[in-house]
């Protein structure tokens, strides 16, 4: 499983290379449901990091990504499933034209969807072993 955490969650179960579902949500609130129906071997998410470019601009936010990332966290710790975070460049080496390439619709509708961010960390982490390159 892999979720791309923010105010709307994307998330995609796969079995290897295969797209199993995927969806969306609101902030956290499903994702546990999520987790106990498919009962993934590991979860992968996208770190928060905050940039000191970027700090000015945050103060007073509540860094909803941020909480989601905890309630991840804590959702795999309490049911035993290893879970992994990668920085928000690790999407990057899965572009829309190598999805398109490798079969999964990304353009139109659903270019901007968080699930298809979700996919592109699953595959690399399960193209690089969870190494960050």
């Amino acid at each position: 499983m892999s979720v791309d955490p923010g105010e709307t969650s994307g998330w995609v179960i796969t079995e290897d290379y295969k797209l199993i579902t995927f969806g969306q949500v609101k902030d956290w609130q499903g994702l546990d449901e999520i987790l106990f129906k498919y009962n993934p071997h590991i979860v992968v998410y996208e770190a928060f990091n905050l940039y000191a470019g970027q700090a000015t601009k945050q103060i007073g936010q509540s860094f909803i990504t941020v909480q989601v990332i905890g309630i991840i966290r804590y959702l795999c710790q309490v049911n035993d499933i290893p879970c992994y975070y990668q920085g928000a460049n690790c999407k990057l080496f899965y572009s829309d034209k190598k999805l398109t390439e490798m079969g999964f619709n990304v353009v139109g509708s659903h270019k901007d969807t968080h699930w298809v961010d979700a996919l592109r960390h699953v595959f690399y982490y399960l193209k690089f072993g969870g190494k960050v390159k």
